[in-house]
């Protein structure tokens, strides 16, 4: 199953709400999208990324550094 994530979804992603579980590595995250309406309800998608055995192409590796950037402090 492939998840695709448009940049409007991404921008809607807050670090702070984001989980990483230690034993399986997977990376867990809501979008919330005001836009979006359900019977006059924010739409909430949930997504579960898991690692991938390359590290170069790993999103759960490349989830780290965009969190652990000094840029990305705050957000």
């Amino acid at each position: 199953l492939l998840a695709v994530l448009r940049l409007s979804d991404l921008q809607r992603i807050s670090l702070s709400s984001t989980t990483v579980d230690a034993t399986t590595g997977t990376l867990s995250f809501d979008v919330v999208a005001p836009k979006e309406k359900q019977n006059n309800i924010a739409i909430i998608k949930s997504f579960t990324i898991y690692p991938s055995s390359n590290t170069f192409l790993c999103p759960v590796v490349c989830f780290h550094a965009v969190r652990d950037h000094p840029a990305a402090i705050g957000r």
